[in-house]
């Protein structure tokens, strides 16, 4: 039996290509946001959320 002939496979692939959908939409989601909240300095707020960022370590997040 083949990969994609297995039930629990296929499925688990969906699931996995589903997550990575929704993180990209949330990801495009989030720089929307932030750039209509800001504007220009939008890489400031959107880069605070990942605290190991070089915008977010200059803005003292």
């Amino acid at each position: 039996m083949g990969l994609r002939q297995n039930r629990d496979w296929a499925r688990l692939f969906a699931a996995q290509v589903t997550s990575l959908v929704g993180s990209g939409v949330t990801s495009v989601a989030l720089a929307s946001f932030a750039y209509e909240l800001v504007g220009r300095d939008a890489t400031v707020v959107a880069g605070g959320a990942d605290p190991a960022s070089p915008e977010a370590r200059r803005a003292g997040c």
